[in-house]
């Protein structure tokens, strides 16, 4: 159940939800006498990009016309888009900062998430810790790689750097594209495995345990591997209920369905 109410301010309307749902929302602010006016209402200072503003508040305001093109609402700087799933890192259940406690062999994946469009300082500091940076995820987000010690130092930094919003383990379930689910279960329907596209980390040591896993489960031979710009592809017939033991593995990416490709009138 939602109360709406309306407050006045300086140029603004705040149009606040009060619900069990309520969260804190990301304002863009291209107007630096706005934004004043936003942080004495209550507004928090995340970063100044010096063409825009970017304001944390527990409200979203609502401009009037001749302001707004000068406020956007980019509540979207709060979720991170895995080829599974979008994670809304205000509500996921993990915590903001997790602490690397448990000691491990071998390397796994972390996500970490700014607060902001990625500053190039941003990422020479976290690339400092000793990870190594896989590739970007939308929004302001890093995959990284690292070994027990690795993770356990840039979650150190990660804890007490203001810039950093969120980070978190990159589960199995994260890994899985719905098509490969789609994929699977129509495999399963009709008897026959899918083929599937598997990207892993390049890691000699790391990738060695996951291609015996692969190589255990296949059930045809590999149609084809490729290592390029960092990453480890593999095509590969799999069973279905077996995707969820692949992307377990602490080095795998992604699973997506792969579809041969077919001739058409040659």
């Amino acid at each position: 159940m939602y109360k709406w109410f309306l407050r006045r301010s300086v140029g603004l309307l705040f149009l606040a939800a009060v619900s069990v749902q309520a969260g804190p929302h990301k304002i863009k602010v291209t107007d630096r006498v706005l934004a004043k006016s936003l942080i004495a209402r209550g507004g928090r200072l995340l970063a100044d990009y010096q063409s825009f503003q970017l304001i944390e508040m527990d409200e979203v305001p609502v401009v009037k016309s001749f302001s707004a093109s000068r406020i956007q609402n980019v509540d979207r700087f709060y979720t991170v888009d895995l080829s599974a799933k979008s994670l809304d890192t205000r509500t996921v259940k993990t915590p903001s900062i997790q602490k690397t406690s448990v000691s491990f062999t071998g390397q796994r994946l972390q996500i970490v998430q700014f607060i902001g469009p990625i500053k190039p300082e941003w990422r020479l500091a976290l690339a400092r810790t000793g990870v190594r940076i896989v590739h970007y995820l939308p929004q302001n987000a890093y995959l990284v790689y690292g070994d027990a010690p690795v993770l356990a130092q840039m979650q150190f930094w990660a804890s007490a750097e203001k810039v950093v919003q969120w980070t978190g383990d990159y589960l199995a379930d994260y890994k899985i594209h719905p098509l490969a689910r789609a994929s699977g279960d129509k495999a399963v329907t009709t008897g026959v495995g899918g083929l599937f596209a598997i990207q892993l980390v390049a890691d000699t040591s790391g990738n060695l345990a996951t291609l015996q896993i692969i190589d255990q489960l296949k059930l045809a031979p590999i149609v084809r591997t490729s290592l390029i710009l960092g990453y480890r592809n593999v095509i590969v017939a799999l069973p279905p209920a077996q995707l969820d033991s692949v992307a377990s593995m602490p080095d795998v990416v992604s699973i997506h369905p792969y579809f041969l490709p077919k001739k058409r009138a040659e």
